[in-house]
């Protein structure tokens, strides 16, 4: 899932940036803008889509390094570890999300399954090619969060010229227990402050709701 969950306390080689589906992809560089698409909740800005990123590229664990989910303040080392399940088609994806408690150091865990939806405006996924992940996925927790459900897409992805650094977007919809918002992932180091400086932007150009939260997106503090 992206980091939409239930708040139940008191109170690999790197993928190419993200382009539009019918263009060719390119790396990031200082003088090209990031790609993010609009979620699905925003009809109007269905008009730019992306190619997914391989699933085996999208797999493995993403540390949180910037979000809007109020919940994350209070946490720390938040991290989402994604793992396709065998004998799905399309892959249904096992999800694990650990963090701690800020003044803690007790690790905390929410497992959950992702079933992926079809997106309006997706990029066609071409017969033979390696597998993709989906656009847009539908979280059920596990275990005594059986009854929890949300749901969150993939608004962009890519690795940062120079460094290596390979992030993610992700957008959660609004659940009983949380609000609507993003997520921004992160691994094999941190981006640069140009980088998120760009992404900021890129959902700010969103409009709707979602340039809303992105003005609320803060540092997820990390040991």
């Amino acid at each position: 899932m992206s980091a939409a969950i239930p708040d139940t306390t008191p109170a690999s080689a790197p993928e190419p940036t993200p382009v539009a589906a019918d263009s060719t992809p390119a790396p990031i560089t200082k003088t090209s803008p990031i790609t993010l698409r609009a979620p699905s909740s925003l009809p109007s800005k269905t008009d730019t889509s992306i190619v997914p990123p391989t699933l085996s590229w999208f797999e493995g664990t993403w540390d949180v390094t910037h979000s809007s989910l109020p919940m994350w303040k209070k946490n720390k080392n938040v991290q989402i570890t994604y793992k396709r399940i065998a004998g799905t088609s399309p892959a249904h994806i096992d999800d694990i999300v650990s963090y701690q408690p800020i003044n803690s150091s007790k690790s905390k865990t929410v497992h959950g399954v992702d079933k992926p939806f079809d997106i309006p405006g997706s990029a066609e996924k071409v017969e033979g090619e390696e597998e993709r992940a989906n656009l847009g996925y539908g979280w059920r927790g596990k275990g005594w969060l059986v009854i929890a459900t949300s749901k969150w897409e993939l608004l962009g992805y890519g690795t940062e010229e120079g460094t290596g650094v390979e992030w993610a977007v992700t957008h959660f919809a609004k659940t009983l227990f949380t609000p609507p918002g993003v997520d921004v992932y992160a691994r094999k180091g941190h981006l640069k402050e140009q980088t998120l400086d760009d992404i900021k932007g890129a959902l700010a150009g969103l409009g709707g709701d979602v340039a809303k939260v992105a003005k609320d997106i803060f540092q997820v503090a990390k040991d």
